[in-house]
């Protein structure tokens, strides 16, 4: 009987090992696909610094013009910047990656990366939005009548 309890527990604690293992494995390898790196010690870094996506022609317009430059949202202290070639930067955010903006029928579309805890995701958030006042006292508006963002232009 004592040998079966034994032998029962060995088990146990190497299927835990094992799977420990596999799912240790199956993190470095979803790491290494998106572009992650390993440190001097071998832990992986889940951190993309650089995301390819397609190229598109971008276009500015007068409208979409007043959209240039930084945008923050105050009460928080981060927010983009907007760039003329169709590129966004994140201000103060580690964990949502702004790349690239556009407008596409009337809406505001921000590519961005979300980085979590061991994932990572990229996705194009189109929203409508408006602009209020004109120069440094400039309000983007961000959402619909239910839920609003708004950023101020520093």
């Amino acid at each position: 009987m004592f040998k079966n309890l034994i032998i029962c527990l060995i088990l146990i604690i190497g299927s835990f090992i094992l799977g420990m293992k596999w799912h240790e494995f199956q993190y470095d390898d979803t790491c290494l696909d998106m572009g992650g790196r390993r440190n001097p010690d071998g832990t992986p870094i889940c951190i993309v610094n650089e995301i390819v996506m397609q190229k598109d022609v971008f276009t500015l317009d007068a409208e979409s013009e007043k959209l240039l430059g930084p945008w923050l949202i105050l009460s928080e202290d981060r927010g983009f910047t907007l760039y003329d070639d169709g590129t966004a930067s994140s201000i103060n955010s580690a964990t949502l990656v702004y790349h690239k903006w556009r407008i596409k029928e009337g809406e505001l579309c921000l590519t961005e990366r979300s980085i979590g805890n061991h994932t990572q995701s990229v996705s194009e958030e189109c929203e409508s939005y408006r602009i209020k006042g004109k120069g440094g006292k400039a309000k983007l508006i961000i959402g619909n009548s239910e839920f609003q963002t708004i950023y101020n232009r520093t």
